[in-house]
């Protein structure tokens, strides 16, 4: 991944002075979080912030005005993702006018196309192995926002009542996240693994893996799982 150099450390790598004008501190703070998650993104979260700060074309201590640790830094750059996704996403998994595997290919590339490029997903894997709940705290209410609606969608295509409402039950769970690890796996072999996938294959991907899982599993719910 390409990054940007400063020609002028200090000065120019943020813009610091935009036409000989200085430029306000919020500005500057969102310009080293945009320019911190392309450096975290290829250099993992163990980069560290002295290489971040020569990245940028500032002082390490300037770095450490705006964000007082690395993890407060961090913290940032999630948060630039976290309202990407809309819960009312989700309706269309109710619209019982289209198919079934419609619905879940139109929610998922819906759901998936807020975070699925190569930036987020090199973000996603990177704090994965660091430790870092990425995926919890750009979608708190995943449960809410996808795994409900998606299984009432499924448990109405089995022909079954509506479940109560409250926290999904284990056994609800593992039925339906497979289905959805399965859907949001796909950008990450396009961008991750570097599969070859134009727009035609990625949309293909999702088809086949929506119609595999939606009727293995209203299968399993019509058996009484």
């Amino acid at each position: 991944m390409a990054h940007r150099h400063a020609t002028n450390p200090g000065m120019d790598g943020l813009g610091i002075y935009a036409g000989r004008r200085r430029l306000p501190p919020d500005v500057r703070k969102a310009q080293i979080v945009r320019t911190a998650a392309d450096f975290f993104a290829e250099h993992g979260f163990a980069g560290s912030t002295r290489d971040l700060a020569a990245e940028i074309g500032v002082t390490q201590a300037l770095l450490y005005r705006y964000f007082d640790t690395k993890e407060a830094l961090i913290a940032a750059v999630v948060d630039e993702w976290r309202d990407r996704y809309d819960p009312a996403s989700s309706a269309v998994l109710q619209n019982t006018a289209l198919p079934l595997v419609e619905r879940v290919v139109e929610f998922y590339r819906t759901w998936l196309g807020r975070v699925a490029d190569p930036l987020s997903c090199r973000l996603y894997m990177y704090s994965a192995l660091a430790g870092y709940d990425f995926q919890t705290k750009i979608a708190p209410n995943a449960e809410d926002m996808a795994l409900k609606p998606l299984l009432a969608a499924l448990r109405k295509e089995a022909g079954l009542p509506a479940r109560r409402s409250g926290r999904l039950s284990a056994a609800e769970y593992d039925l339906v996240v497979p289905l959805h690890a399965a859907m949001t796996a796909i950008p990450m072999r396009r961008y991750i693994q570097r599969m070859a996938m134009d727009d035609a294959r990625y949309t293909q991907a999702l088809t086949s893996t929506a119609a595999v899982g939606t009727a293995g599993i209203v299968a399993a719910l019509k058996a009484g799982a």
